[in-house]
């Protein structure tokens, strides 16, 4: 299993993150400026997050996800040594030693 090592301290943003199953469809929002290939999307709840572009069929307003997805982050702190287990549009979805997983920014992290 790849490992990094966090050099840059990260904080989760979003405290309730979506999570979707395969086949469920979304509302399509705005895709980010900061991070490309992921577009804002809600459930059928109301409940919004970001959702990778390729993991989801698009069409006009609406996205059928391609597989299940959780947008859970990571807390991270400088020096701590995470397992990747994933990897998208400048994310990586990381596991720590207390077993803990989520994505975190890859400009956060050197690869061991």
């Amino acid at each position: 299993m790849p490992r990094c090592r966090v050099i840059q301290r990260y904080q989760t943003e979003y405290t309730d993150p979506i999570v979707v199953s395969k086949g469920e469809v979304l509302t399509l929002g705005g895709r980010d400026t900061q991070w490309a290939g992921w577009i804002w999307c809600w459930n059928a709840e109301s409940k919004g997050g970001w959702v990778a572009e390729r993991y989801l069929e698009l069409g006009e307003t609406t996205g059928t996800m391609l597989r299940g997805y959780d947008a859970r982050e990571l807390n991270v702190t400088t020096g701590e040594e995470l397992e990747i287990l994933d990897e998208e549009s400048g994310w990586l979805w990381c596991r720590n030693s207390a077993q803990h997983e989520g994505w975190i920014p890859a400009d956060h992290v050197e690869r061991l």
